[in-house]
């Protein structure tokens, strides 16, 4: 029988889900406990120690990246510098063009890929052209 308590420590994560198996997470559903809530929810205040011992929760000495990493102020560029261009990471990726690494079989296979309408008519096409000539 699952009671409030256990149900509240499996949402804050305090408990594991596997821990306390099927049955009892069915009963804590079934009674509305549904869901995840973070560190900083006042409901899972009593289970804090418990996070932070587990790793769910980090330690706020942790966190204290404003301290470990100031913020400088911007550049602001002089009168007569020229704008630099803008420093791109992610450089947009090519495909080949037609005929361009690639073999036959791959070229015809990405035309049938982007035009499936006139793929589907022209074997149509040639269906027609091959049965009209056998009769």
């Amino acid at each position: 029988m699952a009671d409030a308590e256990l149900c509240q420590r499996v949402r804050c994560g305090a408990l594991s889900q596997t821990d306390i198996g099927e049955q009892a997470l069915y009963e804590c559903s079934r009674d509305g406990y549904v869901g995840v809530l973070g560190c900083s929810h006042p409901e899972c205040q009593p289970y804090l120690d418990e996070l932070r011992a587990a790793g769910v929760c980090p330690d706020p000495e942790a966190g204290r990246v404003a301290e470990l990493l100031p913020l400088h102020p911007p550049e602001v560029p002089d009168e007569g510098e020229r704008p630099r261009p803008p420093v791109r990471f992610n450089l947009p990726v090519m495909e080949p063009r037609w005929g361009e690494g690639r073999g036959l079989w791959c070229q015809a296979m990405a035309w049938v890929d982007i035009h499936p309408c006139l793929a589907v008519g022209l074997v149509m096409a040639g269906w027609w052209v091959l049965r009209g000539r056998g009769r």
